[in-house]
């Protein structure tokens, strides 16, 4: 997998373990299932996927394969105000996991999208 040999080439060592996320597609559109209608999606193919291990240190640290700018923050101090980059969403997700389970330990990962930016259109 390409997000696993990345991340020994970046960190010198394997990851602890890898996930994947695969897309979905809705062949009615609409967002159907976000406006609480039935839900028709299915999986397909092609996802996301993270190759990732733990950072004592509480430095979390993810590399996308799509951009060139290393994502970094500490998990009690994670910005708020937006970027405007790829990693935006990540650290709201920090952020609002922080407020329910406070956080210590960071992680040091490399995550990688199958598809072109401009994304997948159902």
């Amino acid at each position: 997998m390409l997000c696993q040999d990345k991340f020994v080439e970046i960190y010198k060592k394997a990851p602890e373990s890898h996930a994947v996320c695969p897309y979905r597609v809705c062949p009615i559109g609409a967002h159907s299932d976000h406006n609480l209608g039935k839900i028709t999606g299915f999986a397909i193919n092609k996802g996301i996927y993270i190759a990732y291990g733990p950072k004592e240190n509480g430095i979390v640290e993810i590399r996308s394969l799509q951009f060139p700018k290393r994502a970094q923050w500490h998990v009690l101090s994670t910005p708020e105000k937006r970027e405007n980059d790829w990693a935006d969403h990540l650290r709201g997700a920090t952020i609002a996991l922080n407020s329910y389970h406070p956080l210590r330990v960071g992680l040091c990962a490399v995550i990688n999208g199958e598809l072109p930016i401009g994304g997948l259109s159902s």
